[in-house]
């Protein structure tokens, strides 16, 4: 079979054993450099054991980390050449929902590389942001707004927000191309007078540069708003996972994979808006009385640690719903 031998995959787990020194641990995504979210406990040096098979190779002993916060979320370990600065080789997501103890610990137990005498494979891309458009409002059965989308863009997604009777059929597009309903979360809550809603549209290599996107309506709606969003190495769209209620932390959970973007659309009937989003806002628009409901879009990262992903926010009293899609690489 092409590709590196035992004796060559051997050789590089060798090289790293002389560079992959220190760890440290992270309360979320490290970062390109490698210092983001990291953990008040110091980094640990490492002592790795004895080569086997094709270049693989673990600690020899467990990493006890103090000075943590207690009950603090540990999300990865990153590897270093130094205690301090030096050079940082990269970012491993452990497993579970980890947290440090009551006083602060937490003990790593295991951590190893697995070799082998493989040809390279190429894994697609993550899914990245691309581009937010302007967005539309208003009591009408209308709309459209203007959105500049990047040239690597792979993917279009729609959200709108609407609280109308009766349900009216909403077709979007972009650039006159039609966009697909890919989510919905219907009548989340009817307060007497008219039934709340969140539709999720999406477009997969929609036309590129700043374009127009127009949303239409069968009826009249009493209050409407929606915006749009682009990304980068999407192949596909997952499927939708809903959910509604009153709570004050409205959640969204969804299967995800590696690579993947979790994006959540939350509405809701009657609060000032949505704060604290646990993913990347994207837009955040508070309810204006006769305009539009209060509507929150954000997205996050798959953590490959698990096979879901969980977007929350919280907001005032009232009733939301909330509808998950996937962006699959």
């Amino acid at each position: 079979m092409p590709g590196l031998n035992s004796a060559a995959m051997g050789v590089a787990a060798t090289a790293l054993k002389g560079v992959l020194l220190y760890a440290q641990l992270h309360s979320g995504p490290a970062g390109t450099a490698g210092t983001d979210n990291a953990c008040t406990s110091e980094r640990q040096s490492i002592t790795w054991g004895t080569t086997t098979g094709a270049g693989s190779f673990t600690i020899s002993s467990a990493l006890n980390f103090t000075g943590g916060g207690a009950g603090n979320p540990v999300y990865s370990v990153t590897l270093w050449s130094a205690s301090t600065s030096g050079t940082f080789y990269g970012e491993l997501i452990l497993a579970g929902d980890a947290t440090f103890d009551g006083s602060g610990n937490y003990v790593l137990s295991a951590l190893s590389f697995e070799g082998g005498d493989r040809t390279t494979s190429v894994s697609p891309a993550s899914v990245a942001y691309d581009s937010t458009g302007g967005g539309a409002s208003g009591q009408l059965s209308s709309w459209s707004w203007s959105h500049t989308i990047g040239a690597d863009a792979t993917a279009l997604v729609v959200m709108v927000s609407t609280y109308s009777n009766p349900e009216p059929t909403i077709t979007v597009t972009c650039d006159g191309t039609p966009m697909t309903l890919i989510g919905s979360r219907f009548n989340y809550y009817y307060d007497g007078f008219a039934y709340c809603a969140v539709r999720v549209y999406g477009l997969l290599n929609p036309p590129t540069g700043t374009k127009t996107i127009a949303a239409s309506a069968t009826n009249f709606c009493y209050c409407a708003g929606m915006n749009s969003v682009a990304y980068k190495n999407v192949s596909s769209f997952g499927n939708e996972v809903t959910n509604f209620g009153t709570t004050d932390v409205p959640t969204i959970t969804a299967t995800t994979g590696p690579g993947q973007m979790l994006v959540g659309a939350f509405g809701a009937h009657y609060p000032t808006g949505f704060t604290r989003p646990s993913g990347t806002n994207r837009f955040n628009v508070p309810w204006t009385s006769a305009v539009e409901l209060a509507h929150l879009y954000q997205d996050y990262p798959a953590l490959d640690r698990q096979g879901e992903t969980t977007l929350t926010t919280a907001a005032g009293v009232g009733h939301w719903g909330s509808v998950g899609i996937p962006l699959i690489p």
